[in-house]
């Protein structure tokens, strides 16, 4: 396990720093950031599952990997829908993809 988080290449850690200067890049410059933020989202929540997965099977908490912060989904989807768009229909849209992902965040 160990092998997979910290030392073969593209392990979790560097995962983990790469989706990190991905969301810093976006939170800095959101103009200039050239991936759609949704996708970016996307990215961290399913990495996030995967680093919760790993702790788990790891009893050395030394090894567990931090959890990355993530974008506000309900922020971006907002900025790109017209301003009349129902709040509760962008909530309900939110639940229901989550819930196809399996994302429990």
């Amino acid at each position: 396990m160990k092998r997979i988080a910290r030392i073969l290449p593209g392990n979790l850690l560097e995962l983990r720093e790469h989706l990190e200067l991905l969301f810093n890049s976006y939170k800095n410059e959101p103009q200039l950031f050239r991936k759609s933020p949704v996708y970016l989202w996307f990215l961290i929540e399913k990495a996030n599952m995967v680093f919760q997965y790993f702790n788990r099977q790891t009893d050395d908490t030394v090894e567990h990997i931090k959890k990355l912060e993530n974008l506000d989904l309900i922020k971006i989807i907002r900025h790109h829908l017209p301003a009349a768009t129902d709040a509760d229909k962008i909530k309900k849209w939110i639940q229901y993809m989550k819930s196809k992902l399996k994302i429990h965040a």
